[in-house]
């Protein structure tokens, strides 16, 4: 399978050579429609032969040939992937998703030996998921796609999967900032208009949080941003004694995660917005679904006195929380 090929037949429409090499993409595309329910824009893509998840990435391939520092190319510093990995991915989805979930068990009663005992039931609800749609643009060169090399397909392929997953990486941080059951650590719980520098206690207690809901399984982790990362390892457990937030590459025991995906600029109350967000939980209780593979859509004419064809490329997607239990944040950490 190749990308190039298919992107080359889109953007030449009318050539036919063009058309009959891209033959088996067209048909992998057909056949990813009818099997996913999906009326595609352009191309339908799977992910699997794309030949890697929607994790974020880039790895500075060789792009061009000869006479160019191919081996040096320099790719753009982006941040680093939150969460997103860490999710549970539900690939292959077709029509809306009902997930059942158990809310409540049966009651036991201590009774006497010929007391009757009273009916309770299991209760449970639903989860659902439905396909959204996220897209990404960009411009690549007509002579950028008439290279014949791989790593030229390997560099479009990358930098179509890692706007794609940058934006789901960001979405899915937003969601767990705003869930609705999610515990919360209030950094300076007396004043509702500036926030304050995380404590000791206050990790403490964000670890607590999901402990006392009984949610405290799995990979348990942490999520901060750089800014974060550095007070941490500068500021003491307790004024005065020589043991940092961060020891050992560790946060009380459990790892930790950097990226700049975790915001930096939230507000509380009228404060300047410089707060920050921590995350702590079980991150695979986290439920990304996908519709189908990527939609690429190609346009060969809007700049076209550029040289330049544009690429759109359509995710459908969804996300959902096992447990909103699972996950505690903080939202007015002032670093």
């Amino acid at each position: 399978y190749s990308l190039l090929r298919a992107l080359r037949a889109l953007s030449n429409p009318w050539d036919k050579r063009a058309q009959e090499d891209a033959k088996y993409e067209f048909e992998v595309s057909a056949e990813a429609q009818r099997k996913f329910g999906l009326e595609a824009k352009g191309i339908l893509v799977p992910l699997d032969v794309l030949g890697r998840s929607l994790t974020v990435g880039g790895d500075g391939s060789n792009i061009v040939p000869d006479k160019l520092l191919a081996s040096q190319f320099i790719d753009m510093l982006r941040n680093k992937s939150a969460i997103l990995n860490l999710a549970t991915q539900l690939t292959g989805l077709s029509g809306n998703i009902e997930i059942p979930r158990q809310t409540g068990a049966t009651t036991t009663y201590e009774v006497g030996e010929i007391d009757a005992i009273t009916d309770s039931d299991v209760t449970l609800d639903q989860i659902t998921m439905s396909p959204k749609r996220l897209g990404a643009s960009s411009g690549y060169s007509k002579q950028l796609l008439a290279q014949s090399s791989l790593d030229v397909e390997n560099l479009i392929k990358n930098d179509i999967l890692t706007q794609i997953a940058l934006k789901l990486d960001a979405i899915a941080v937003n969601r767990i900032l705003n869930e609705t059951g999610v515990g919360l650590v209030v950094c300076n719980p007396g004043d509702a208009n500036d926030g304050a520098a995380p404590t000791w206690a206050n990790f403490v207690e964000l670890e607590s949080l999901i402990a006392m809901a009984n949610a405290d399984a799995g990979r348990m982790q942490y999520i901060i941003n750089a800014k974060t990362q550095g007070y941490c390892k500068t500021t003491p457990k307790i004024s005065g004694y020589p043991q940092y937030i961060i020891e050992n590459n560790q946060i009380n025991g459990y790892g930790f995660r950097v990226s700049n995906q975790v915001p930096s600029n939230l507000t509380k109350g009228t404060s300047d917005p410089d707060l920050s967000a921590i995350l702590f939980g079980n991150f695979a209780d986290l439920l990304v679904g996908f519709w189908g593979g990527i939609d690429i859509i190609v346009d060969p004419y809007s700049r076209k006195k550029e040289g330049v064809v544009e690429i759109t490329a359509d995710q459908f997607y969804d996300m959902a929380i096992r447990h909103p239990q699972s996950f505690a944040i903080t939202k007015d950490a002032k670093i």
